[in-house]
């Protein structure tokens, strides 16, 4: 929400160029990751641990009481709670991208993005790890429908922004992407089922209605790569209202609607329908004895339908992107302090999508040209309030939703994110009486009304 930032904002929302006051913004490169589950969790440790290679990772299940742990090994347990459990990831890495000032009304641009996404939705409390593993022998466990999705795609954005001249500054915006699907999975299950652990590493479903489909362009080992295995489109449409003055912006609303869209894999893709009204037992070692997914899928519906193709659908799917809505307001506060607030929102497109966490953040900021300092206060559904921090310094910018997960040991790390750019905007050259002004000053977006005689 920053308002000398170009891409990053119009991508926030596609109206949020129309307060631009460089005649160019060039976005050199911009990275990103998200990561929060509440399944599991590194005891006493920080992000930057991570990093290290050569950690030894134990988990408290496995570590006889009074034995001895090795020094600086990473410890990890297991959430013991009867909250539904979710996994949520999202990454992006951007290319070089353009957005350009043609007058005070339009602003054009064009950017890339390599994208992923991973969700996992309902995954019912009494099949996590310790309700799994307390539970006897022969005794059924009642599942809930749920689904887990992942996709990792390109894409080429075109933008236009339309900024109407009027009391109070109300501006439009669109992205309009050309989706490129390179690997995706899901699994949906889609009625409850009882499932019933037995000695050996095996468990018995006593029905199973489940869809899932997968591209295979990168588990074949002889042609490792990465490819295109589909195309869609999506749109980014953003509103949003604001008033200026000779010190910037004095307030902003605005509301957007992202990642409106979908991809159809029709590549290097097959769909399955396992379906059946009798129990079966799984033996999980012949499973996960080799990562061939093809020969286990035809191999899991010989063993359930009868016919290794029976499970079969076709040779493609299509998934939808992670939509979600966004709103956000910003305040200036005093000249240079601005507080803003933002809500997302995911948006269900169907079954078959990976969809984002929703939140809510506060963030007061000082806000200069070239420099940029916030704190934002953010909530995730199903997650804690988290302190942050994001930094502009001239072309640079770095941030984090979530401080302490790099700067300070965690009794519960359960996830982090970090996010990194380069970009820079144009100076402007306007003559006034023979001299060169590095600046372009901002019109108040107040109408002056003249007194009638």
């Amino acid at each position: 929400m920053d308002q000398y930032v170009g891409i990053p904002a119009a991508q926030w929302n596609p109206s949020f160029s129309s307060g631009l006051s460089d005649k160019w913004n060039i976005q050199l490169f911009s990275a990103g990751v998200s990561v929060r589950n509440n399944y599991a969790f590194l005891i006493q440790k920080k992000l930057t641990n991570l990093f290290d290679s050569n950690a030894e990772y134990l988990g408290v299940p496995e570590i006889i009481e009074g034995a001895q742990v090795p020094e600086g090994a990473s410890i990890y347990d297991y959430y013991y709670n009867t909250k539904n459990k979710y996994l949520n990831l999202q990454g992006y890495l951007s290319s070089p991208g353009l957005i350009l000032t043609l007058n005070d009304q339009w602003h054009v641009g064009i950017w890339g993005n390599m994208r992923t996404s991973v969700s996992t939705r309902r995954f019912g409390y009494p099949i996590d790890y310790y309700h799994f593993d307390e539970t006897p022998f022969y005794v059924p466990i009642l599942t809930q429908p749920t689904t887990t999705a992942f996709m990792a795609w390109s894409e080429i954005a075109t933008h236009a922004s339309y900024k109407q001249d009027d009391e109070y500054n109300s501006s439009w915006g669109i992205n309009l992407k050309l989706l490129f699907g390179h690997e995706a999975a899901y699994v949906r299950n889609v009625t409850n089922t009882y499932i019933t652990q037995l000695p050996n590493d095996s468990f018995r479903l006593r029905e199973a209605n489940l869809f899932y489909s997968f591209t295979t362009s990168m588990l074949d080992g002889s042609s490792r790569r990465l490819q295109n295995n589909g195309k869609g489109i999506a749109v980014d449409l953003g509103w949003s209202r604001f008033e200026e003055d000779d010190d910037g912006l004095r307030w902003r609303l605005g509301v957007s609607l992202n990642d409106l869209g979908w991809i159809s894999f029709n590549k290097n893709a097959q769909a399955h329908h396992l379906i059946t009204s009798d129990s079966f037992t799984i033996y999980q070692p012949v499973y996960l004895d080799t990562f061939d997914i093809i020969n286990k899928a035809q191999q899991l519906s010989n063993q359930v339908m009868g016919e290794p193709g029976a499970s079969f659908i076709g040779n493609s799917f299509s998934m939808a992107t992670p939509a979600s809505l966004q709103a956000s307001a910003d305040f200036r506060v005093a000249p240079g302090f601005m507080v803003s607030a933002a809500l997302g929102l995911s948006i269900p497109l169907g079954y078959y999508q990976s969809r984002i966490q929703s939140f809510l953040t506060v963030m007061p900021r000082l806000e200069t040209k070239w420099f940029h300092l916030a704190a934002p206060l953010t909530y995730r559904l199903g997650d804690k309030l988290r302190f942050g921090t994001t930094v502009r310094l001239g072309w640079l910018i770095i941030g984090s939703e979530d401080l302490l997960s790099w700067t300070a040991a965690q009794n519960k790390l359960n996830g982090g994110d970090i996010f990194i750019g380069i970009q820079t905007g144009g100076l402007n050259f306007l003559e006034q009486n023979n001299q060169t002004q590095y600046y372009r000053p901002r019109k108040s977006s107040k109408r002056v009304r003249c007194p009638k005689f």
